[in-house]
């Protein structure tokens, strides 16, 4: 039987039972390297036929250092962190694993937007500090006949809008899907100003891709309402946080709900760290013990189907799935 070797560059899971139950069977020896130093990487992927990664930088430089890899997972729904482009010229694979979370992440905005609406962060530290009072949280918007307003429009979007509806006057929608699909799952279509505008909950879920970076600047929360809540578990990168911190900090937002960040780990001097009206999580939203199994699962499901000469489900770089095509038809 063929040896295949297969490396997970680092990973911050307990074990990695889950990679080596798919791909021993075919005859892979899986590797825990323990690294993200580029120098590292570049000698011990040389000879690497596949590599799983979660935080480090898949970079032009480490993927041409690779002489035999045919494929590269990412341990997330997101492709951040590896050159497409380098990958693509030199025939490799690109995958990651899509919907292994949607319940837990929904569940996390969810429970988000219902802390900010009944005032529970600023309410638990005041009793904290031996301050016994409701009016510290005033003004609330109130949800029930209030807008919750929802950028994006894929399976957490209409989870959450499913279950926040029972809390919800109104749900409006900012998304290319159409006004019959999105009136279907309870929301009214509106545009990304609409929105931003009319919202008094404001939910994102929409990717991190290059033309998503900041489209939540000052002007975006310029427009919002004055006391809006804004509520974020998609990608730091959507959001200049330092326009979030002017908003937050002018009362322009009243609450904020954060689980992604610019920078993660926040900084210790981040300004989010001090401000009361800001209730943090370090980006949580995906995690349950059967997601995290699932993830490490379908990760390891699409290095298996490539070695085996199939077209992996989750392949990112659509380029290549005609070189699975032509193996099919000889």
């Amino acid at each position: 039987m063929k040896t295949w070797r297969v490396v997970i560059t680092e990973c911050e899971y307990e074990d990695f039972e889950e990679e080596r139950r798919v791909l021993e069977p075919l005859g892979c020896e899986v590797v825990k390297l323990g690294s993200q130093d580029e120098a590292v990487l570049k000698a011990a992927l040389a000879d690497a036929d596949a590599v799983l990664f979660q935080w480090a930088k898949m970079t032009r430089s480490v993927i041409e250092s690779m002489s035999r890899c045919r494929v590269i997972a990412k341990y997330a729904t997101g492709t951040d962190g590896v050159d497409l482009a380098a990958a693509t010229e030199r025939g490799i694979c690109v995958t990651n694993v899509t919907d292994f979370c949607s319940e837990e992440v929904s569940d996390h905005a969810c429970a988000m937007l219902l802390a900010l609406s009944r005032g529970l962060k600023l309410h638990d530290g005041n009793i904290r500090r031996g301050v016994w009072s409701y009016q510290h949280a005033r003004p609330l918007p109130d949800l029930r006949r209030g807008v919750l307003g929802v950028v994006g429009f894929g399976n957490i979007s209409r989870l959450v809008m499913a279950k926040m509806k029972p809390f919800c006057g109104e749900i409006w929608v900012s998304s290319g899907a159409s006004e019959e699909e999105i009136a279907a799952a309870g929301g009214v279509k509106k545009s990304f100003e609409e929105v931003t505008a009319g919202a008094d909950y404001l939910s994102v879920h929409i990717p991190g891709t290059a033309e998503n970076v900041y489209r939540f600047d000052r002007a975006a929360f310029g427009r919002m309402k004055r006391g809006a809540c804004f509520v974020n578990v998609a990608r730091g990168a959507v959001v200049c946080q330092e326009a979030l911190i002017e908003a937050l900090s002018t009362g322009k937002v009243a609450f904020a709900a954060l689980d992604v960040f610019e920078a993660e780990p926040l900084p210790g001097d981040s300004p989010l760290l001090r401000m009361e009206n800001v209730l943090l999580s370090p980006h949580a939203a995906w995690y349950s013990r059967w997601a995290q199994r699932t993830l490490q699962r379908r990760a390891a499901e699409q290095i298996r189907d490539v070695l085996e000469g199939r077209c992996p489900p989750c392949l990112v770089n659509r380029e290549l799935a005609e070189k699975f095509r032509r193996a099919d038809r000889r």
